[in-house]
């Protein structure tokens, strides 16, 4: 009897403490649930926070560009052209801070105080539209009098300044007080877990020590290396900036980590980043800090001045250079780029924000070169203009997609001999919500960088031969710009064969501008792009011509039509002889070798008149003429028909 009620209680032991664990495992994981669910909401609500920063000092910036172009106009005024250029520059930044002010009331809509304030800089800034149009003509009737027109608006834009300042001053409190809501959320539901796991301890001590235990371990330490893993990075960073501890924070990237994976398996690759775990640690101090933050990036905290943590990080790049790994039968030494930030109490103290400098200063490295350490400063501009473009790369499939990349183009117009055609050069342009154009800067850039240009670049083939099947009578001839991506990609071959497989496309209307830098990237596939469009009669314009360092070598080679003079030596022409000596070779050269040859940028009568006299042939700029809407693709995808070979566009044209 005894027995079996020994039995019996051991079994009721038993299944209290299997009951126990259960409701540990099942609190735990709807702890870390809840936990990672708050985290996700912070760094949400982080992220929008930070947004309506940045745009309120967008607005802050195009208002002082609008009241600058405004100063310009009065200084420059007198000349047609100048008081043109400067008076579009202040149509588009009164636009633009119409538009980004607009924006700034969705991301504040649920804040009666600040859009008060919006409502109020909006109906001020645009009722002065009405006194600086006044202003203009009193500057026009009245000889153009700057002092007479200035001192019609004077002052006109104080009271939206301070409307600005004031709202900036507001939010950045709101912005403060967010963050430390946000902070107190977290930490309450941190206070929450911790009486969670207490009470639950009472029931089986031994098993939730253990149980803790592992979850720390698995929360906090990075399997491969055991080093902490990201969320202990953070964690630490955290604790440096409520300590107001200077220290320099970086983050570590192995360069083409995935040779190691590739040759030598996944082991390999983990046996690889435990050996640069190990010399990271041994390179750093013990109150020094390394963390796996994933994949093939480290996290690094040096707690040193800035000049001697700058030292430890450039052995740390220099030993894991000479590190040789070996692995079975092979032997592999990579190199890492480093990307670093140095703390201070001057320093925000919000991590996300510090681990974003940290990632976009490792992206500019990284476009460098490699082995690059690039220290974060606020005087680097580098960083600002790529978050730009890091928010631009996630629009341009919809801007494609939604046919709002627009058509423009700028004439190539004959100088001397009247026989020869105009052509026309296709630009694009970003069509607004408000039908305004805007510049496609940024657009291009962040499509180059991110690797989408090539998609645009057959965006803008397609839709030029789109036009000119539905426009049969214009008989001009247009130049489309290729990109180094372009011209590197041999499937852009069967794309333009795909695209111009119908007779009734006049193909050989159709040129294309090329730059030598962007050809010797990848000359062999380049050739084969080339040689294809020739094919098809299609003229080559050799772009921005004299800043290569070998452009003359590929003249012959490549077949050219024409080639284009670049603007740094047409500007101020008429008064610099070594330009004007530059300019002389390049056309003698070009008829020597019956070529074409165009000077861009032309802006003054007198660059025109020496460009006569040295026998160009053709001009482009604003002198002769500004850029105009060419054609705004339709909404139906009519452009796809058109590469899938044009069939159905043509055959109801026929």
């Amino acid at each position: 009897m005894l027995t079996n009620y020994a039995t019996r209680q051991k079994i009721r032991y038993l299944g209290l403490i299997l009951v126990a664990s259960v409701i540990i495992v099942g609190i735990a994981t709807r702890g870390i649930y809840a936990y990672n669910a708050a985290l996700n909401t912070y760094e949400k609500g982080v992220s929008e926070l930070h947004d309506t920063e940045m745009l309120v000092a967008e607005i802050q910036y195009s208002f002082k560009l609008q009241v600058q172009e405004w100063k310009n106009i009065l200084l420059r005024g007198e000349d047609p052209i100048l008081f043109a250029k400067y008076y579009e520059s202040f149509s588009n930044q009164f636009l633009t801070v119409q538009e980004k002010t607009a924006e700034l009331s969705q991301f504040i809509g649920h804040n009666p105080t600040a859009i008060e304030v919006v409502d109020e800089f909006l109906y001020i800034h645009k009722s002065i539209l009405s006194e600086y149009a006044e202003a203009l003509l009193i500057y026009k009737n009245n000889g153009f009098n700057a002092g007479l027109a200035d001192s019609h608006v004077r002052g006109i834009d104080r009271n939206p300044d301070q409307l600005l300042i004031s709202l900036s001053s507001y939010l950045n409190t709101e912005i403060v007080q967010k963050r430390r809501d946000l902070d107190n959320e977290l930490t309450r539901l941190e206070d929450q877990l911790i009486i969670a796991f207490i009470c639950v301890q009472g029931l089986s001590c031994l098993i939730l020590v253990r149980l803790t235990g592992n979850i720390l371990k698995a929360n906090l330490n990075d399997r491969v290396t055991g080093l902490g893993n990201r969320k202990c990075f953070v964690e630490a960073i955290k604790d440096l900036t409520k300590a107001k501890q200077p220290a320099l924070i970086a983050i570590l990237d192995i360069n083409e980590f995935k040779i190691v994976n590739e040759s030598c398996s996944n082991s390999g690759g983990d046996a690889y980043l435990r050996n640069i775990a190990r010399l990271i640690e041994e390179s750093l101090d013990d109150k020094d800090s390394v963390h796996r933050m994933g994949g093939d990036q480290f996290g690094i905290i040096i707690i040193k001045n800035n000049d001697d943590a700058q030292k430890v990080l450039k052995d740390i790049n220099l030993f894991i250079e000479s590190f040789n790994f070996s692995y079975a039968d092979v032997n592999v030494s990579l190199s890492s780029s480093i990307s670093s930030i140095y703390l201070c109490d001057k320093e925000g103290t919000d991590v996300e924000e510090i681990l974003n400098k940290l990632y976009v200063g490792l992206q500019i490295g990284k476009t460098k070169g490699t082995r690059q350490i690039t220290q974060y400063t606020k005087e680097n501009g580098d960083i600002a203009w790529l978050q730009k473009q890091l928010r631009m790369v996630h629009k341009i499939p919809s801007i494609l997609d939604t046919q709002s990349a627009v058509l423009f183009k700028q004439a190539i117009t004959p100088i001397n001999n009247a026989g020869l055609d105009t052509h026309y050069e296709i630009l694009l342009r970003i069509k607004q919500e408000d039908g305004k154009y805007a510049s496609p800067g940024l657009f291009l850039q962040a499509a180059e960088r991110f690797h989408l240009i090539t998609q645009v670049d057959r965006y803008v083939l397609t839709h030029v031969v789109e036009y000119l099947v539905k426009h049969p009578n214009d008989q001009h001839h247009y130049s489309i710009n290729l990109s180094g991506q372009t011209l590197s990609d041999i499937s852009f071959v069967d794309f333009v064969r795909q695209l111009f497989s119908s007779p009734l496309i006049p193909v050989e209307r159709i040129n294309f501008e090329i730059t030598e830098t962007e050809i010797i990237k990848n000359f062999s596939t380049a050739i084969q792009v080339i040689s294809c469009l020739t094919d098809y009669r299609c003229k080559i314009f050799l772009d921005d011509f004299g800043t290569g360092m070998s452009s003359y070598a590929y003249i012959a080679k490549l077949g050219l039509d024409a080639i284009k003079i670049d603007g740094a030596f047409i500007q101020n022409i008429d008064k610099t002889e070594q330009n004007k000596a530059i300019v002389s070779s390049i056309v003698n050269l070009a008829k020597n070798m019956n070529i074409k040859t165009v000077a861009e940028f032309v802006e003054t009568e007198e660059e025109l008149a020496t460009l006569k006299t040295l026998n160009v042939d053709y001009s482009q700029g604003y002198l002769l003429h500004k850029p105009e809407l060419m054609y705004q693709p339709v909404i139906e995808n009519t452009s796809k028909k058109i590469v899938d070979g044009a069939e159905v566009l043509l055959s109801n044209k026929a």
